[in-house]
C-alpha cells in the first residue's frame, strides 16, 4: 500500500534517517551546520529519535527542556527512563550560574506562576504518596516539589471530589463494558450545572464591582477518549452553554456513521456485499449473522438476501428521496425508518444529530459526493487540539493528552475507578531490553497454551510502566488546573483509604484516577468531597449583548437550541407553535400528499397540461393551478426556486434549523411561502403560524442579510396568500 501511494509513515523515516546517518560522512555534513539543538518536550523522546539527534550534534551543544511527569506518550515509544538518565549524569546550577568546566548541567524550575497555592499543595501531597513507593522506577522527589507564586493564593480556590453512588450497583465496571448512561448523564448534568453556577456567580460578582465579566473560555472539561463527549454535548445543549467539542474522530468512526456509509455505498453499487451485509447487520435492520447466512444459502447471494429482507427496496426508496429532495431529506426519512432514531443509545443519536447539521450546512448534490466527503474525512485521523483565540466565549471539552501546555480557571476531570492494563491479552510482547515475549503451545498429551517465563517478565515489566504513565497522565491533567479542579466520578462501591502505606500493590490494582485519588487524599483536608445530587438543577444568567452573530458552520454549538422540524410536521402538532392534536389521520395524509404536490412544481409558469404526471384528484389540481395562476407565483418565478429548502443558522444565543416548504432568491429580495392546508378563517391561520413563519424569516435574514425577506403562508384551502409581517 505504502509502494503503491509513494507514502511512509512516520516511524518509516525515521528508521530510514538513522540508516542515513549511520554513514559517518553524511553526519558530519550535518552536525558541522549545528551551532546549537534546543529540544522541547524532551521527555516524550525515543531512543531511536535520540540517538539520531545525538548523532548529528555536537556533545555540548544540546539545550533540553522537559518534565519527566508529563511523559504520556508511551504508545508512540516515548522513553522518560532517557531524561532521568540525563538528569542524573548532570550537576545542578546554583543561583543561575554555569561552571564551564560542567560537562553537564540541569537547571531545575521550581516555581508555580500559573496555579493558586491549593492547587499547587494539593499536587505536591498527592504524588509524593503515589510515586514514592519503594518499586516504582520514578520518584516525586525535592526537585519536584513545586512552589508557588506569593499573589496566587485565593480564597476561592478549590480542590473538590465530587461522587455519584448508583443505586443497585456493587462492581466497578471495566473498561470493557459502558458505564450505564443514565450514571454518564448525571456525571455531565453535574458538570453543566456547576459550570453555569460558577459562571453566574462571577457575574454577580463582576456587576457589584463592575468588572470584566466572565467568559465560558475559563472552563475545561478534560477526558481519558472521545467516548463520553456525547453525553456532555447533550448535557451542555439542554442548559444552552456554548462549548468546543473537537468530536471528529469519535465521530466518524462511529457505529451510526459507519452505517451511514454502508447504507450510500449499497445504494450506489449492488454488488458492494461488504456494505450490504453491514447493513443489514446494524441496528436499522438487526439481522443475525445467522439469519443471512442461512438465507444467502438458500438464495445464493447477498444481493438476493438483501431482496429477500426488502433491504433493496429500501436502498432505492432512499436513493430517490437524496436524488429528488436532498440529502437532509434522506436522513429525516432514515431516522424514521423502523423507529431507527429512537433506537439509538444517546451518543449515538447526537452523532445523527451532528450528521444531519452537516448536510444542512454544507450541500451535497448527490448521494456520491455525499459519501466521498465522508470517507474523506473519516480518513484523516484527527490527533490534533481544537485551536482557537482566547477570545472565544466556549466551554472546552477535550482529552487530557490534548491538554497538555494549556491552562484553564476552573478544571473538571471526568473521572474513572478502573484502568485496565491491555497488552496482557497480546499473543506476543516485544520490549527494548528484554526483546520478543511467546506463549509455549504444548500438544501432548493435550493441546494447551501457556505463558513462557519470558513473557510474563516482559508483562510484568509493562505493566508497571503503563501504570506509572497512567500516574504522569493523571499528573498531567490536574496541573491544568488555575483556580479550581473538580474531580467528577461514580462510585459503584467504596475506595478504602490507604494513606501512607499506599504501596505498588494499590497501584497495580487499577482503580483508576478515582482510586489514585481517594486512596491517599480522602483524609487531606485540603480536598473537599461532596455527594452528587441528581436532581441539583441551575439555569443560566445571560450577560447582555448587542452583537448577532452568523455561525454557518456545524461544529459548535451556542446557547440555545430551538429546533424547527419540517412544515409538515410542524403543522401536525410540533414544536412550534404549539397546535391541536386532534387532526384526523386523513388530514395528515392529505396535508402529507399535498406538499408532496407543492414540491414536483416546475420552477416556472405551468398550465394544466404540467400537472398530468401527478396523477391528481380534480380538487388538488384546482389547488395547484390556483397557486400557478397567483401574483406572489408570478413574481417568485423570477427568482431562483427551491423547495423543502434546509438550513442551519446560529446566533448568539440560539441555534436555527428545519427546512422551508418554498424559498424564491431574487436580486434584491426574498420570497418565502409556507404551505397551509388548514380548513380555518384565513385569520386563524395567521395568528397560528406567525411565529413559526417569522422564525424562516429570521434564519433567512441571518443567511441573506442584505436582501429583504417577504414572507407568505399559502392557505390551500382558501387558495390565498396571506402575508406574514
Amino acid at each position: 500500500i505504502k509502494q503503491e501511494n509513494t507514502a511512509m509513515y512516520f516511524s518509516d523515516m525515521e528508521r530510514y534517517a538513522y540508516e542515513i546517518l549511520k554513514h559517518e560522512n553524511v553526519a558530519k555534513v550535518i552536525r558541522d551546520n549545528l551551532q546549537e539543538v534546543m529540544i522541547d518536550e524532551f521527555q516524550d523522546t525515543s531512543k531511536l529519535q535520540d540517538t539520531i539527534i545525538e548523532m548529528i550534534t555536537s556533545p555540548n551543544c544540546i539545550f533540553r527542556v522537559g518534565d519527566t511527569k508529563q511523559s504520556i506518550y508511551r504508545f508512540r515509544q516515548a522513553k522518560p527512563a532517557l531524561m532521568r538518565s540525563k538528569l542524573n549524569e548532570s550537576e545542578k546550577i546554583v543561583d543561575e550560574t554555569i561552571d564551564s568546566s560542567m560537562q553537564s548541567a540541569k537547571i531545575i524550575l521550581s516555581r508555580n506562576y500559573r496555579s493558586d497555592a491549593r492547587i499547587i499543595q494539593f499536587t505536591n501531597i498527592l504524588f509524593q504518596k503515589i510515586m514514592n513507593v519503594k518499586e516504582s522506577t520514578e520518584k516525586y522527589g525535592e526537585d519536584d516539589i513545586v512552589d508557588w507564586f506569593p499573589k496566587n493564593d485565593s480564597p476561592d480556590a478549590l480542590v473538590e471530589f465530587a461522587s455519584y453512588t448508583p443505586k443497585n450497583k456493587t462492581e466497578i465496571v471495566s473498561d470493557d463494558e459502558d458505564e450505564d448512561e443514565d450514571i454518564k448523564m448525571i456525571k455531565a448534568n453535574w458538570i453543566a450545572n456547576k459550570i453555569i453556577d460558577t459562571y453566574n456567580e462571577e457575574l454577580r460578582l463582576a456587576r457589584k464591582n463592575d468588572t470584566k465579566l466572565p467568559s465560558f473560555h475559563d472552563f475545561a472539561i478534560l477526558l481519558r477518549s472521545h467516548g463520553d463527549k456525547a453525553y456532555l454535548k447533550a448535557a451542555f445543549e439542554a442548559k444552552g452553554i456554548p462549548y468546543s467539542i473537537d468530536t471528529r474522530e469519535g465521530f466518524y468512526r462511529s457505529e451510526l456513521c459507519q452505517t451511514v456509509i454502508a447504507l450510500c455505498t449499497a445504494m450506489l453499487d449492488e454488488e458492494a456485499d461488504s456494505a450490504l451485509f453491514a447493513c443489514m447487520i446494524s441496528n436499522l435492520y438487526n439481522f443475525s449473522d445467522e439469519e443471512i447466512a442461512k438465507a444467502k444459502i438458500k438464495l445464493g447471494s447477498i444481493k438476493a438476501v438483501a431482496k429477500e429482507f426488502g433491504i433493496y427496496d429500501d436502498l432505492q426508496m432512499y436513493k430517490e428521496f437524496a436524488d429528488t429532495y436532498g440529502i437532509p431529506r434522506m436522513l429525516s426519512e432514515l431516522a424514521n425508518h423502523n423507529t431507527y432514531f429512537n433506537r439509538l443509545n444517546i451518543s449515538q443519536q447526537s452523532n445523527f444529530d451532528y450528521l444531519y447539521e452537516m448536510t444542512v450546512s454544507t450541500k451535497y448534490n448527490s448521494v456520491a459526493e455525499f459519501l466521498n466527503a465522508l470517507k474523506a474525512v473519516e480518513d484523516e485521523v484527527s490527533n490534533e487540539a481544537v485551536s482557537k483565540g482566547s477570545a472565544d466565549d466556549i466551554v472546552t471539552v477535550t482529552t487530557i493528552h490534548h491538554s497538555k501546555g494549556l491552562q484553564y480557571k476552573y478544571v473538571f476531570l471526568w473521572s474513572n475507578a478502573t484502568n485496565q492494563f491491555r497488552d496482557s491479552a497480546e499473543a506476543v510482547n516485544v520490549d527494548d531490553d528484554l526483546y520478543l515475549g511467546l506463549n509455549f503451545l504444548c500438544t501432548n498429551p493435550y493441546r494447551a497454551k501457556r505463558k513462557t517465563i519470558h513473557k510474563r517478565a516482559i508483562e510484568y515489566k509493562a505493566n508497571l510502566e503503563d501504570a506509572e504513565e497512567f500516574i504522569r497522565i493523571l499528573y498531567v491533567a490536574v496541573t491544568r488546573a488555575v483556580r479550581r479542579l473538580y474531580i467528577v466520578d461514580a462510585l459503584p462501591k467504596p475506595i478504602p483509604y490507604r494513606g501512607k502505606k499506599f504501596m505498588l500493590g494499590d497501584l497495580l490494582i487499577r482503580n483508576g484516577m478515582s482510586g489514585l485519588i481517594l486512596s491517599t487524599m480522602a483524609n487531606e483536608p485540603i480536598m473537599k468531597q461532596v455527594d452528587i445530587d441528581p436532581s441539583w438543577n441551575v439555569f443560566l444568567e445571560h450577560k447582555e449583548t448587542q452583537t448577532v452573530t452568523e455561525l454557518p458552520h456545524y461544529g459548535y454549538t451556542s446557547i440555545e437550541e430551538k429546533e424547527v422540524l419540517t412544515p409538515s410536521s410542524t403543522e401536525f402538532g410540533s414544536s412550534l407553535p404549539a397546535l391541536d392534536l386532534t387532526e384526523t389521520n386523513a388530514g395528515r395524509e392529505y396535508g402529507t400528499r399535498i406538499h408532496a404536490c407543492f414540491e414536483q412544481l416546475p420552477p416556472r409558469l405551468f398550465n394544466e397540461d404540467d400537472l398530468a404526471f401527478l396523477n391528481l384528484s380534480s380538487t388538488e389540481r384546482k389547488h395547484l393551478l390556483a397557486f400557478g395562476n397567483a401574483e406572489i407565483y408570478h413574481q417568485a418565478v423570477e427568482g431562483k426556486i427551491y423547495h423543502e429548502y434546509p438550513f442551519y443558522v446560529q446566533t448568539e444565543k440560539e441555534k436555527i434549523h428545519g427546512i422551508m416548504d418554498f424559498v424564491s432568491i431574487l436580486e434584491d429580495r426574498i420570497i418565502l411561502i409556507d404551505f397551509k392546508t388548514d380548513n380555518a378563517e384565513l385569520s386563524k391561520i395567521k395568528s397560528l403560524y406567525t411565529e413559526q413563519i417569522n422564525t424562516y424569516r429570521k434564519a433567512l435574514q441571518l443567511i441573506y442579510p442584505d436582501k429583504t425577506i417577504d414572507a407568505y403562508a399559502w392557505s390551500v384551502h382558501h387558495d390565498q396568500a396571506i402575508n406574514i409581517e
